[in-house]
């Protein structure tokens, strides 16, 4: 079995967020997020797993489309996200946060963790990259989670 791992400095995106129930993290904050994959499979005709460009480009495209944006976990049991007038209004417990509904990714995952992001980015990659076997994302150098089938 032939493998890969792609650690790519343009596989980024900034994004904001905030952690429910967290001490320190349930404020709005934001990070410059990385991205990295692992592939693994057989050859193809061209004596590749996958071409580099091509998974390349797939991370990309999913990294620009969270990249500055204010995360919000939409399966979350404590939030309660709902749109009105082209805002998105988040209520938690006694806080309170309208935001432009271009400005917002409503992910379908619990929380924003890098775990939870992840697990996202891994299952919408998982789509057009069968050979993917791990998605890791860091929230800063030295801090990177991951999720892997």
């Amino acid at each position: 079995m032939y493998g890969l791992f792609i650690d790519d400095p343009k596989l980024n995106f900034a994004s904001s967020h905030f952690i429910v129930e967290h001490d320190k993290c349930e404020h709005l904050h934001g990070h410059n997020y990385t991205v990295e994959i692992e592939l693994m499979g057989s050859l193809d005709k061209d004596r590749m797993v996958i071409d580099f460009k091509k998974a390349k480009d797939a991370v990309k495209t999913l990294c620009d489309k969270l990249d500055h944006s204010v995360l919000l976990p939409g399966k979350s049991k404590s939030l309660a996200i709902t749109e009105t007038n082209g805002q998105i209004e988040v209520k938690l417990s006694e806080k309170f946060y309208s935001f432009p509904k271009d400005d917002c990714t409503i992910l379908p995952t619990l929380a924003t963790t890098a775990e939870e992001l992840a697990a996202y980015l891994f299952k919408e990659l998982k789509k057009t990259l069968p050979q993917l076997t791990k998605v890791y994302v860091a929230e800063s150098e030295g801090s990177k989670a991951f999720y892997s089938d």
